[in-house]
């Protein structure tokens, strides 16, 4: 792993980057927790820029892959029979939850299975499922018509993957798909051939594979020296042990991961997507 430390000023970070970053900077007891801990305010400030500037270099990279080289990635990290399509979907769900997370009883799913069997019914006899998606479903999709892009990748839910591959183009899955998150009805609106290789994901794993094969063929390790100074000068306090390096750096990525996750709103609530790798 190497140590990469990026003197600027915001300058290649997008707007909303910026917003989320400056949010945690002008949050009074966020930066009293920071003071109690001896952290230099300033300094960890660039430091929430740099990691910020290098996710940005790392989606610019994705951004640029070359389409072939992706794809001759997707086929060597993969065993077996490829699924290389990429299935624009679009569904409505009926959650297992009520609105604040509880599960439901038996009663109360009966019930939404009641419902989605309506809700099929309708989709089958030729209503506007977009239509039907925004007034019934209660994903986050709902408010763009449900729609869900998803690939056989892993990533998406097998049952709700599996439905889908065996649909032709604008037709509605003929049963109510039963997952973990609820009940589905689905419509696959088309397919393309090779569309895995647009996958953010599979983009980005292809750039981490390469940086970290750039890493290996040039013998990048960490200069402790370097890295002992880095810490101290954010911390004010100077580094003794592997063991206090090893505490300090996770507590500042812990620090830098909630505020990531807070800003992330770009995926659906995970109605079908199992956000972990299983190829």
């Amino acid at each position: 792993m190497a140590v990469v430390y990026i003197e600027d000023n915001g300058n290649g970070i997008s707007d909303e980057d910026k917003e989320a970053i400056e949010k945690v900077f002008n949050d009074k007891d966020q930066l009293e927790t920071f003071t109690s801990q001896g952290i230099d305010i300033a300094r960890m400030r660039k430091l929430y820029y740099n990691d910020y500037l290098i996710t940005a270099y790392i989606q610019k990279l994705a951004d640029e892959a070359n389409d072939e080289d992706v794809l001759n990635y997707i086929k060597s990290n993969s065993t077996g029979d490829i699924d290389l399509y990429e299935y624009n979907t679009s569904h409505i769900l009926f959650k297992f939850t009520d609105e604040s997370g509880n599960a439901l009883d038996d009663a109360a799913k009966a019930e939404k299975k009641k419902k989605a069997e309506e809700i099929l019914q309708k989709a089958k006899n030729g209503e506007d499922f977009a239509t039907l998606a925004k007034e019934n479903s209660e994903d986050t999709t709902a408010s763009n018509g449900g729609e869900y892009t998803c690939y056989d990748n892993g990533y998406t839910l097998g049952e709700y993957i599996n439905a889908v591959k065996s649909l032709k183009d604008g037709e509605v899955y003929p049963t109510i798909v039963e997952t973990s998150y609820g009940y589905h009805v689905i419509k696959l609106n088309s397919k393309v051939e090779n569309g895995r290789v647009k996958s953010e994901k599979e983009r980005e794993e292809y750039v981490d594979e390469q940086i970290n094969n750039l890493a290996d063929e040039k013998h990048v390790t960490i200069d402790e020296e370097k890295l002992n100074k880095l810490v101290e000068s954010i911390t004010g306090k100077a580094v003794t042990s592997d063991d206090e390096t090893s505490s300090t750096s996770s507590s500042s990525t812990s620090d830098k991961s909630n505020t990531t996750n807070e800003s992330d709103s770009s995926s659906s609530e995970g109605s079908t997507d199992t956000s972990s790798k299983q190829n």
